[in-house]
Order: C-alpha cells, then sequence, then structure tokens
C-alpha cells in the first residue's frame, strides 16, 4: 500500500505535474520556437514584396500625373484650336465687309465709266515690267542685272570709315584743348609778379632733353644756370619737379634730382659812426662791404640776378 502511494508521489511531484512546468513560459520568447524561426526567415521576403509593391504604387502616381497632365494639354489645345476658329471667323466677316465694299467700287466705277480698281492678283513682276515698258521675265527674256555694289561699299564706308573719322576728331580736339591749356597755363605763370629778391638759382648737374617737343619739361643742359620760380605742382602742392627760368626766357619744368641749389653769401652787418660834424666818414668796413658786393658781382649768382633784375 505504501508503495503504492510512494508510486503516485513519484509520479505526480517527480515527472508528471512539476517536470512539465519549466516548459510552459519560455515558449514564446525561445529563439528557437517555430514562430520566430518563420519570422527570420521570411522577414527579408517580405520587405523585398513591399519594395516591389511601394515601387509599383509610385510608378501608378506617375502615371496619373502624366495623364492629367496630357488631360490638361489636350483640352488646352483644343480651347486654343477654338480661339483660332473664331478669329478666322472675325476676319471672314471683316474681309467680307472689304470685299462687299470693293464690288461696290467696282460697280460704281462701271456706271460711271472709270477705271475699276487695282485687283491684288494682278499685282505681278510682269504686270510690273508690262506698265514700265520692258519685257517680262520668261524664257526668250535677257538676264537680270547684277546686283549693285554701292549699298556694300556706302556700309563698309559707314562701318569702319566713321569710327576712323571720329577717333581723329577727338585726337585733333584733345590735342588743341591740350594746348590751349598748356598756353594759358604758361600765360597765367608769366603774369604773375616774381619777386627777384626771392628767386632761387640751380646749377643742372646732368643733361636734362626731354622727348617730347614743346611739351611741359624744359630743355636744359649740364652746368646751365636756372631760377627756379616755384616748387609746387600746377595744383599748389610740393613737388619734385620744379618749374624753372632758363637765360633766354624759357619756362618749364625739370627734375628736383637734376639741380645744384646755389647759395647765397651771407650780407655782413656794416656799422658806421657818425662824426661830429655830422659827415659820415667811409670806413674800412664800408670798403670790405663794397668789396664783397663786387665780388657776388662777378660771380654767378650775382650774374643771373642782374640779367632777372635787367
Amino acid at each position: 500500500m505504501y508503495g503504492g502511494y510512494g508510486g503516485y508521489g513519484g509520479g505526480m511531484y517527480g515527472g508528471g505535474m512539476y517536470g512539465g512546468m519549466p516548459g510552459m513560459p519560455g515558449g514564446q520568447n525561445d529563439p528557437n520556437s517555430l514562430t520566430n524561426r518563420f519570422n527570420n526567415g521570411t522577414a527579408a521576403t517580405f520587405q523585398m514584396l513591399e519594395g516591389i509593391v511601394t515601387a509599383f504604387g509610385g510608378f501608378a502616381q506617375m502615371l496619373e500625373s502624366t495623364y492629367m497632365a496630357t488631360h490638361s494639354s489636350f483640352f488646352a489645345m483644343v480651347s486654343v484650336a477654338e480661339q483660332f476658329g473664331n478669329l478666322r471667323d472675325t476676319l471672314g466677316s471683316i474681309l467680307g465687309i472689304f470685299t462687299l465694299m470693293r464690288w461696290i467700287r467696282t460697280l460704281m466705277a462701271k456706271l460711271s465709266g472709270r477705271p475699276p480698281p487695282a485687283d491684288a492678283t494682278a499685282l505681278t513682276p510682269a504686270a510690273f515690267a508690262r506698265f514700265e515698258g520692258r519685257a517680262g521675265p520668261g524664257p526668250d527674256a535677257a538676264h537680270p542685272p547684277r546686283a549693285s555694289r554701292k549699298p556694300l561699299f556706302f556700309f563698309l564706308a559707314a562701318a569702319f570709315g566713321l569710327p576712323y573719322l571720329m577717333s581723329k576728331m577727338i585726337r585733333s580736339l584733345a590735342a588743341s584743348h591740350e594746348e590751349e591749356e598748356r598756353r594759358l597755363l604758361l600765360q597765367q605763370q608769366q603774369q604773375e609778379l616774381v619777386d627777384p629778391s626771392k628767386l632761387e638759382f640751380c646749377r643742372l648737374l646732368y643733361d636734362f632733353l626731354p622727348l617730347a617737343e614743346g611739351g611741359f619739361e624744359l630743355h636744359a643742359r649740364k652746368s646751365d644756370l636756372v631760377a627756379v620760380l616755384s616748387k609746387n605742382d600746377p595744383a599748389g602742392n610740393p613737388s619734385e619737379w620744379w618749374l624753372c627760368r632758363s637765360r633766354d626766357g624759357r619756362q618749364g619744368y625739370l627734375p628736383s634730382t637734376y639741380l645744384e641749389l646755389l647759395r647765397r653769401p651771407a650780407t655782413t652787418e656794416v656799422k658806421t659812426i657818425q662824426a661830429a660834424d655830422g659827415q659820415k666818414p667811409v670806413s674800412a668796413t664800408t670798403t670790405t662791404l663794397a668789396e664783397e658786393g663786387k665780388k657776388e658781382y662777378a660771380t654767378a649768382d650775382g650774374m643771373q640776378r642782374s640779367h632777372f633784375y635787367s
């Protein structure tokens, strides 16, 4: 009897009931289950099918858009054709009115005995030739006259000759304007009052021979003496080109690097002593000053100043 209960207990607790319990909750999350295996195996296939369906859906949308565009374009062309038909009817009615008026004029001309109005179909080259009294175009007619080349020559002259003439005229006007400005500038500079006592004299260190004749530069040789009239440019700003005057009266600009400034001799103060009788005796200092004045006059600076004073 106890042996039977022992067998029942072993069968119930050992393998019948508690032996199968651990397998029940692990069936859904088991990666080796049938559902998970089919899901993993068919995922790529279903994704491919989904892509195919999406592609067909996009193609269908494209076909729908193309259909709508074709439908709109077709009916737009139909509307344009209809408008052209309306325009043709309108022009036909207008031309019909003109035809009626022309028929009325022709009838009135026939009734009054006047020549009928010209027909548009009769305006041909042969009719013009008959009107001018020459032979019309035909197989027996002479060769047509050669086209004249005068229009081509006129075109070439206008295309190339006119710009050349305009450029020459502009150059001549610019040269005359520049010459007038140069003349006015020199005249203005000559009219300016120059204080001879404030002039500075320079000696040329090198030859200055400008290529352009009659320009603003002064043609001078080495060791020539010139008087500096201005050290500023025409705008009044300090410049490296000085306005100078030569001995023969020519004026022009010279570079300051070519000039050597001549220094003036210092003056000696002269003191005289009045005599008791009111006479001024000639002192040795006065005699020395006179001799220095003669020496100064004998120098190149003194000769240049005397020339400008004269």
